[in-house]
């Protein structure tokens, strides 16, 4: 019995130890480890999340810390001298907090460790050298000052902060990462300091605000898409040490309208100013020996040889430089207010989609010496209506004058033997196709590509051609544009179009019905002055304002019978008068 009650006794004392350690371990959900040597504490009272020991913090394992249940509850974070790191995500997505203290013991910030945080402002000591991937990504920081010993910024850092207005980046800083500040959408200005010698992909795309770019003596390429959609930079400098403008680096800049190229810049990809739909000019560095530009603003290379790029706002008719050979890949590319275009005999090649969708586009030359017509040079220059296509040409690629709906072009002339049309091109449409006449390889090799409604034979080397000049419409007869038609084969390279009437000149309303009639039954009429067109209407048609002036009822209305019957009544009375004196004088005489 006494054995089976010290069992019992001794059973009891190991649940109770058991229950009591239980209990320590559970008792304290408000602290705990958060390192080999650091600790933390919250303070319910305050939001006050205080982290205090020596050493480096913990990472959090798949995004849980100890605290992460307590995240909504945190305001304000202490972090104690003497802790060495911030870890990974230490407070991701923590959308209460409002500040934080960093002693200069940090030397590291973990990867998305303030992410999406509600954080506005933040002191960064200079002690810290490294800063980790998506750090601050999508915080709502407003400002921030690189501490001096970060030497790199990495990806994303601070992708996505819209509010951040102000960036300071120190003077030690050498890289800076892919998208590091994408979408800092509040951003206005920046200035990237000489120790700077790299600039990654798309670090400062999407900066719509962003107005000023300051670009460091170090810097020689601006890698893709880095400026893309900043879209309220009017005017950009590219300074001397740099080489080389990557693809899409400053695309859709729709505000941007002057660029100022240095001398350095040697490697330039077309794209560079894609969808800058207001550039009006490029400007380059007389001391470049590799680029030019003309007085329209266009980008040529240094001898002239090569037209390289237009400026998309480019407006109205352009001539290219006498002595151009080449005008390159997308030279002219959505250039949509260019309406005129003539080019020189000494241009030999059209490059691929150099003129693609310059939908004003109207009138072409293409001079004697082209050779070769790249693919979509001139795609869905939908005003073209008339082509004429020097002997010169012996190629034409893929789609040159193709269109998304295959519109017909109202005539195409060529003038030398059938060029070679690329095989995989679509059809071109055409209402009327004229040819040399006489000539046997159009005879006997038509192109299969070419699909014309009527075929006509017309001159060889050049048209002879005839302005029928501007007939201006009148109130009688419609007008015309300018036509331009060869003399020699009839071929019409601009057809007239009808300008409608304009409208008649009328004088003032004039009644031509009887006052004594209804003012509702009373007819007036006006005339034009320059044909005699008449228009009749009723008085109850016609302003009140334009109505004639009435003359009197109650007297004739012929003021001529007024006026004669005035002076009749008037001589009776003069007439009266003379008898009557005449009278009197006569029995004066008599009495004496």
């Amino acid at each position: 019995m006494k054995k089976i009650l010290t069992i019992c006794v001794s059973l009891l004392f190991c649940i109770g130890v058991l229950v009591c350690a239980s209990t320590d371990v559970f008792a304290s959900t408000n602290s705990g480890f958060c390192g080999e040597d650091a600790r933390w504490s919250f303070d319910e009272t305050t939001g006050t999340l205080t982290i205090s020991g020596t050493g480096d913090m913990y990472d959090a394992e798949n995004g849980y810390l100890l605290w992460s249940e307590l995240s909504d509850k945190i305001f304000y974070v202490v972090i104690e001298d003497g802790i060495t790191s911030i870890c990974n995500r230490v407070f991701y997505e923590n959308k209460n907090l409002k500040e934080v203290s960093i002693p200069e013991s940090v030397t590291s910030i973990g990867e998305e460790a303030f992410a999406g945080v509600a954080l506005t402002h933040i002191e960064l000591p200079d002690s810290i050298t490294y800063i980790g991937q998506q750090a601050f990504a999508g915080s709502q920081l407003e400002e921030i000052t690189i501490p001096s010993g970060v030497t790199e910024l990495p990806f994303r850092v601070f992708s996505d902060c819209k509010n951040l207005k102000k960036v300071v980046l120190n003077d030690n800083l050498t890289c800076i990462g892919d998208y590091a500040f994408d979408k800092c959408s509040s951003l206005q200005t920046i200035t990237i300091p000489d120790s700077v010698t790299e600039i990654k992909p798309s670090a400062f795309e999407d900066c719509t605000k962003l107005t000023e770019i300051g670009i460091g003596k170090n810097v020689t390429s601006i890698p893709f898409a880095c400026f893309r959609w900043c879209d309220n930079l009017k005017e950009i400098f590219i300074p001397d040490n740099v080489i080389s403008l990557e693809q899409s680096a400053f695309a859709d800049c729709r505000s941007l309208e002057k660029v100022t190229l240095g001398a350095g810049v040697k490697e330039f990809d077309t794209t560079v100013f894609s969808d800058c739909t207001s550039l009006q000019m490029f400007v380059v560095s007389p001391q470049s020996d590799t680029l030019a530009n003309d007085e329209h603003g266009v980008l040529y290379s240094k001898d002239m040889k090569k037209l390289l790029l237009f400026p998309m706002a480019i407006t109205g008719d352009y001539v290219v430089f006498d002595g151009t050979q080449v005008i390159g890949f997308r030279a002219g590319f959505q250039c949509k207010s260019l309406r005129e275009l003539v080019i020189p005999d000494s241009l030999m090649e059209i490059g691929d989609d150099a003129f693609y969708e310059c939908v004003s586009l109207r009138s072409l030359d293409l001079g004697n010496g082209v050779q070769s017509i790249g693919g979509m040079a001139f795609y869905n220059c939908s005003a073209l209506k008339t082509l004429i296509i020097p002997a010169s040409v012996t190629f034409i690629d893929v789609h040159a004058f193709g269109s998304t709906f295959d519109e017909p072009f109202e005539a195409i002339s060529f003038l030398g033997n059938p060029p070679q049309i690329d095989a995989s091109s679509s059809i071109i449409n055409t209402d009327e196709i004229w040819y040399p006449a006489g000539n046997i390889e159009w005879e006997n090799n038509f192109p299969g590509k070419i699909n014309a409604t009527s075929r006509h034979q017309g001159c060889e080397g050049s048209h002879n051609f005839v302005r029928e000049e501007i007939v201006q419409p009148t109130c009688s007869q419609e007008g015309s544009t300018e036509t331009v038609k060869c003399q020699t084969c009839g071929f019409t390279s601009v057809s007239g179009v009808a300008i409608p009437t304009i409208d008649h000149t009328y004088g003032k309303w004039e009644y031509i019905t009887s006052a004594d009639s209804a003012s509702e039954q009373r007819q007036l009429k006006h005339t034009c002055t320059a044909c005699g067109h008449e228009e009749t209407k009723f008085a109850d048609q016609v302003d009140v304002s334009e109505l004639p002036e009435e003359t009197s009822k109650d007297t004739p209305s012929d003021m001529g019978t007024i006026i004669f019957i005035v002076i009749g009544v008037v001589l009776v009375l003069a007439g009266v008068g003379v008898v009557n004196l005449l009278r009197a004088k006569k029995a004066k005489g008599d009495s004496l």
